[in-house]
Order: structure tokens, then C-alpha cells, then sequence
């Protein structure tokens, strides 16, 4: 493996990537991240075929966009179970370490010590870090306006 991708799969890395979707979830929504939705945030964000194709607004409806990007999208269960496991660690190091929390209902939150703009200022060297860093808000935006969790897993075909 890479450096970077050793660097991706790292379990506070990733528990950044999931700090900043909670961000951008709770923008849009009086509650935090669901906990089904931190292992859905890095496959679309780390795998950069993916990436490349998100949306730029919220307002893309999820089944079109999965419907227009099947062919990048075939994969997504497949990532997201091989990630499982570093997901897993990530949130218990980013509840550890302070970077999310869960609220009453169980759904993530990014802590109130953590700040997007500020946090690890190491890692926005990297012009990857920083697009993975966006997209992970940006996705957190995306699904707080996509629908429920069985609705949204079932449109990206993973199982829980």
C-alpha cells in the first residue's frame, strides 16, 4: 500500500472524514449523523471514481444520481464492507479523542471541540485530504436531504 492510502485508512483519519459529514448533516437537520450513514461517508469519499462524480449541490436527488452513476457506484457495497472494520475503529478513536460524539438519539455529532477549518491543519497539505475533507461535508449536507436510512442505503445498494 501507499503512504496516502495507508494515511486514508487510518482510524483517526477517518474519524475526521466522519466528524466533517456530521458537520455538514447537522447544517440541515436538528439531529446528528445516523450511525448507519458513517459507513456509507468514507466509500463515497475515499474511492476517488466515486468521488469525482458526487453532486456539487445538495438539492441532486440521490436515486438520480445513483441511477446516472451505476458504473462507479457497482463497487460501493464492496467498499463499504472492506472499510466496516477501519470504520468501526475510527468512530471509537473519534469518540476517544473527542472528534465526534453521539447525542440522545444515538446519531453523530461532530464534538463541540472540533472545527473543520481548524482541525488537523497537517492534512490539508495534501490537495486529496482537502477534496476528501470538503467531500465528506458535503456529503454529510447531501444525505441529510436524501431520505431515511433504509431509503438510502437501499438506493446504494448496501445492506446493513
Amino acid at each position: 500500500m501507499t503512504p496516502e492510502t495507508l494515511r486514508l485508512l487510518n482510524p483517526a483519519f477517518l474519524a475526521t472524514v466522519i466528524g466533517h459529514a456530521a458537520t455538514g448533516y447537522v447544517e440541515h437537520r436538528d439531529h446528528g449523523l445516523p450511525f448507519a450513514f458513517a459507513f456509507i461517508v468514507p466509500p463515497l469519499v475515499l474511492h476517488k471514481d466515486t468521488r469525482v462524480v458526487l453532486p456539487k449541490m445538495i438539492t441532486s436527488k440521490l436515486p438520480d444520481w445513483a441511477h446516472k452513476n451505476s458504473a462507479e457506484l457497482a463497487f460501493l457495497p464492496d467498499h463499504a464492507r472492506e472499510l466496516r472494520s477501519a470504520v468501526r475503529s475510527a468512530i471509537l478513536i473519534g469518540v476517544h479523542f473527542d472528534i465526534i460524539r453521539f447525542d440522545e438519539r444515538a446519531r453523530m455529532r461532530a464534538s463541540s471541540k472540533f472545527n473543520p477549518k481548524t482541525a488537523r491543519p497537517e492534512l490539508r497539505k495534501s490537495d486529496e485530504v482537502k477534496e476528501i475533507m470538503n467531500k465528506s461535508r458535503f456529503v454529510g449536507r447531501w444525505l441529510s436531504v436524501s431520505g431515511n436510512q433504509p431509503t438510502v442505503l437501499s438506493i446504494l445498494g448496501i445492506g446493513i
